[in-house]
């Protein structure tokens, strides 16, 4: 006698709107639970179960008509995920591209465009991001010794980064601040998804310099080791990718809509990730990577951690 499927009659192919391209099959059990998002691990990987209106990204399973509150596991096949005891199936059309695409780059366009982000990110993000480090007035925000120490191990590490000792001003800001993702982690994300916009679009081999990045900023945290290596293998989570389309293809009007949806992400994520980019490009890459200090960065120890 055939053996009856118990998931047969579950089987649904709608509530699944898109399945991230960097998810391998296996089994995830729940590591945390928030409103809209719920994150699992296997232990190594971390993936995460969100609504909609979070948004798709390379580790996300964007859901629609779920309550979330049911989900502590999930299973992922090659095309089905079973989920709060129903499998749902997905095809190649779910699952979502999360790979940095420019293909060309026009400065002055670009230029303007970075200009309206910034003003964007001085104007509406939240107090304790990181705008102070192109408004130095929201410094104010910041008043017990804490904080005081926290903004200055930032302009510190941010400064040493503009001057071309990048790997000694990454270790500086890895880990600094507090969150999931803390500050200085989300705008290491930001310089390493900005590197990956530069090596495409100008056609410039930053590979080594990208690694070195990666490996200087990795520490315990199992959510910024997540997204710190995705960012360094140029994937983004779609609020991101439009930021990068609209900076450089986008009108004035779809600069500023990207920049506000993305500053929404996390109490201070958004931002802090949007400053670590718009850094990127006030390097000069070509001369930064002939510095004898990159060659021999690893030397440098970390500092203590503000946390």
């Amino acid at each position: 006698m055939q053996r009856k499927d118990p998931l047969k009659n579950l089987i649904l192919e709608t509530n699944v709107l898109s399945v991230g391209d960097r998810i391998r099959p296996g089994i995830y059990k729940l590591h945390s639970k928030f409103k809209q998002v719920v994150n699992l691990t296997d232990g190594t990987r971390l993936i995460s179960i969100v609504h909609k209106e979070i948004g798709a990204g390379p580790l996300n399973v964007v859901v629609d008509n779920l309550s979330l509150d049911q989900i502590d596991r999930i299973k992922i096949g090659r095309r089905s995920i079973v989920l709060a005891q129903q499998r749902y199936r997905f095809t190649g059309e779910h699952l979502y591209n999360s790979a940095i695409e420019v293909e060309g780059l026009n400065r002055d366009d670009f230029e303007k465009n970075r200009s309206l982000v910034k003003e964007r990110l001085i104007g509406r993000s939240q107090p304790r991001s990181l705008a102070f480090i192109f408004d130095k007035k929201r410094v104010s925000y910041f008043n017990s010794e804490f904080e005081k120490a926290f903004v200055k191990r930032m302009v510190d590490g941010v400064e040493q980064i503009r001057a071309g000792q990048i790997i000694r001003g990454v270790k500086q800001l890895k880990g600094c601040g507090w969150g999931l993702t803390p500050s200085g982690d989300d705008f290491i994300a930001g310089l390493l998804l900005g590197l990956n916009v530069i090596q495409q679009a100008r056609n410039k081999d930053l590979a080594r310099l990208i690694t070195d990045i990666y490996e200087a900023s990795r520490g315990g945290n199992i959510f910024s080791e997540t997204f710190l290596k995705l960012a360094k293998e140029g994937r983004a989570f779609e609020r991101f990718k439009r930021l990068i389309s609209a900076l450089t293809y986008g009108d004035e009007k779809q600069v500023k809509k990207s920049a506000t949806e993305l500053l929404s992400v996390g109490a201070t994520s958004g931002a802090d990730l949007i400053t670590g980019f718009l850094i990127t490009f006030e390097l000069d890459i070509l001369d930064i990577r002939e510095k004898p200090q990159l060659r021999f960065s690893r030397r440098h120890s970390s500092q203590p951690t503000v946390v």
